[in-house]
């Protein structure tokens, strides 16, 4: 069989360059670049969150994206390497103070230890309820707990995109 056709993206985080990693931030949250387990380029992003309430953040999503509306799915790719399954929030949200999440807007994500995965999500069915997706402006990664032991959780994501 042929290979799969590209799939046409809008990058807006693959931790290449500091300025990339600038644009992240978020509370009790270190990022750094790290050769390890890139999926794009040769970098991807090393996250170190603290336990229960610590996230990781992108704001200006139209800035860097352009009209949302042009795109049908948002990924991102993750990795853990941890001994133990983490669990993550991905929220995406249309006010600074999370005043007004989407209806559909929240993403229950499970990553078995020692494995990575790419995660998909369908602009049109997150967004089907809550209103037009061009009035997102951000999206964030909570944790809303450690596994049992642990005051933070390291990860690595790479390649946070909207396909088209």
């Amino acid at each position: 069989p042929p290979p799969p056709a590209p799939m046409e993206a809008k990058i807006i985080g693959d931790f290449e360059t500091a300025g990339e990693i600038q644009a992240w931030g978020g509370k009790s949250v270190k990022i750094a670049s790290s050769p390890e387990h890139a999926t794009s380029g040769k970098f991807s992003g090393r996250i170190t969150l603290a336990s229960a309430g610590g996230c990781l953040e992108i704001k200006d999503l139209q800035a860097k994206a352009g009209p949302l509306i042009a795109y049908k799915a948002f990924g991102l790719d993750l990795y853990n390497p941890n001994d133990a399954e983490i669990a993550f929030r991905l929220i995406f949200y249309r006010e600074i103070r999370f005043e007004k999440p989407f209806k559909n807007s929240i993403r229950e994500v499970r990553i078995a230890p020692k494995t990575g995965g790419r995660l998909h999500v369908e602009t049109a069915e997150l967004f089907k309820t809550g209103g037009p997706p061009d009035e997102i402006l951000g999206m964030q990664i909570v944790l809303p707990a450690a596994p049992a032991g642990k005051n933070e959780v390291e990860f690595f994501l790479d390649n946070v995109r909207f396909e088209k």
